[in-house]
């Protein structure tokens, strides 16, 4: 979640590509704003930001709006771009979508939509690998002041964690509640809580949350048994490493680990605190 692996692709060539591919009409205007387009590209990671603040929009004619969104359909198979759709595909860390974590990735999102910014429509920066889920419920959003969606990082190891869970015992079943990070500044927390809030995924880590511990409580209880509290703690905290090894530390799996370690109701008794699942 939030992580992807970085595509080494030259935007310049993309876009010249896609412009000698289209009618002459068409070629004309991709090429006549060439120069505008990559100027205002410069400024991708300001905007991507805060992309209700930006008023220095391109100035586009409805004709040229209609060229700039319809170069996308040339990442279609078959299609002259259809590399650039592969890469931004094969980009999904551990083929898992870079909103969620949660689902195998199929689409491409448009981080900010072609519809509102045309100008990116295959520009690399703006191009993410999701699920159709995500893509769905993300649809042409921005977001407003404050509040909106995480950008997937390609430098995992300079991301802190966003997210915190908060694990629960009630009558033998376990409770997983998903926040934005406390540790977090107050607005990048907004961000998180927007971003859990629109894409639905409070109820989707939750769920995804029960399975990991279904597969793993019978190690768990047995480690138990063995070494008590003790041992139990060595492998959950065992289990983290390795979802950060592989994930990153802002995956969403990491905070289900934390909160198991953090439940003195789970650690202390793993078999009462989840009598619901045997």
């Amino acid at each position: 979640m939030w992580h992807r692996n970085p595509v080494i692709r030259k935007p310049e060539t993309d876009y010249d590509l896609a412009a000698s591919h289209r009618s002459a009409a068409n070629k004309a205007l991709i090429e006549g704003l060439r120069s505008r387009v990559f100027k205002h590209y410069t400024d991708y990671p300001k905007l991507r930001e805060a992309p209700w603040d930006y008023n220095d929009e391109l100035p586009l004619g409805p004709a040229e709006r209609k060229a700039l969104i319809s170069n996308y359909d040339l990442l279609s198979r078959g299609r002259p771009l259809a590399s650039l759709r592969d890469e931004i595909l094969a980009s999904a860390r551990n083929g898992l979508c870079a909103f969620c974590g949660r689902n195998d990735v199929s689409t491409i999102d448009h981080f900010l939509p072609k519809e509102k910014f045309p100008e990116y429509s295959i520009l690399i920066d703006n191009l993410i690998a999701a699920c159709p889920r995500c893509n769905q419920k993300k649809r042409d959003g921005v977001g407003v002041p404050g509040r909106r969606y995480i950008y997937p990082s390609t430098s995992p190891l300079a991301c802190s964690p966003l997210l915190t869970c908060i694990v629960t015992v009630e009558d033998g079943t376990p409770y997983f509640d998903f926040e934005g990070s406390s540790s977090l500044d107050p607005e990048v927390r907004q961000c998180v809580e927007f971003h859990l809030d629109t894409l639905e995924l409070r109820d989707s880590f939750s769920i995804g949350a029960l399975n990991e511990l279904l597969e793993k409580i019978d190690l768990f209880r047995e480690l138990f048994e063995i070494g008590g509290t003790a041992e139990l703690l060595v492998q959950l905290n065992r289990c983290k490493s390795s979802i950060v090894k592989n994930f990153g530390v802002s995956f969403w799996k990491v905070a289900v680990y934390e909160g198991l370690i953090n439940c003195a109701e789970f650690t202390q008794d793993p078999v009462s605190a989840t009598t619901c699942l045997v």
